[in-house]
């Protein structure tokens, strides 16, 4: 059999899904990691995410071992407007390069930097870091940087509520996308699942 393999050498050529895998594996990655109701909410109408709070876990449910693999913070104005008004005694995210997409002047944390151009910033953080990019929310912009084709991953912790009504995780797609699951795991009552989006959405 081995004779075989050497007269008759294998060549493998990757599918055009394949390569869009390898080039997203090969850089950092822009990844919108957040939990969710099962009904598919990211807050309640409120704004409040107290009820997550309510879900038995397993420790930190894994937030340590992804915090650690990042190295910048992007979110829009809804996301840090809720943050401040959180009134922390530190800004959660000071040890890590974050950013503010919005294309309004406002005062900001010493640590958060202001970005006008989603597809401008991303390009320069998957250029110059080593560590990938977490979108933290919200919604309004995960959903628009999967229209502009610059979000590579999804990470969802899976609630077991039902809101019936609140702050979607999807708002107003333009178009049906097709998505792939990585990795399923489980934290207690959380279910947390890896999503890579395809470059394509289902028209193309």
């Amino acid at each position: 059999l081995g004779d075989v393999y050497k007269r008759q050498p294998f060549t493998y050529t990757p599918s055009r899904y394949e390569e869009e895998i390898i080039a997203v594996t090969k850089h950092p990655k822009t990844i919108a990691y957040l939990g969710m109701s099962l009904d598919g909410y990211i807050a309640d109408t409120a704004e409040g995410m107290t009820w997550l709070e309510e879900v038995k876990g397993q420790g930190d449910n894994g937030y340590g071992a992804f915090y650690d693999s990042i190295s910048s913070v992007v979110m829009g104005r809804r996301t840090y407007d809720w943050l401040i008004k959180q009134d922390l005694e530190t800004f959660p995210y000071q040890d890590k390069d974050c950013y503010l997409l919005s294309s309004q002047p406002v005062e900001l944390e010493k640590s958060v930097r202001l970005a006008s151009s989603a597809r401008l910033l991303l390009a320069n953080l998957k250029e110059n870091s080593k560590q990938d990019i977490w979108i933290v929310g919200g919604g309004l912009l995960i959903s628009k940087l999967i229209q502009e084709g610059l979000l590579d991953c999804l990470q969802v912790m899976i609630a077991p509520f039902l809101l019936g009504d609140g702050v979607p995780l999807f708002t107003a797609l333009d178009c049906p996308y097709r998505l792939k699951l990585t990795d399923c795991r489980r934290h207690g009552q959380f279910v947390e699942l890896f999503y890579q989006i395809r470059s394509h959405s289902i028209r193309e």
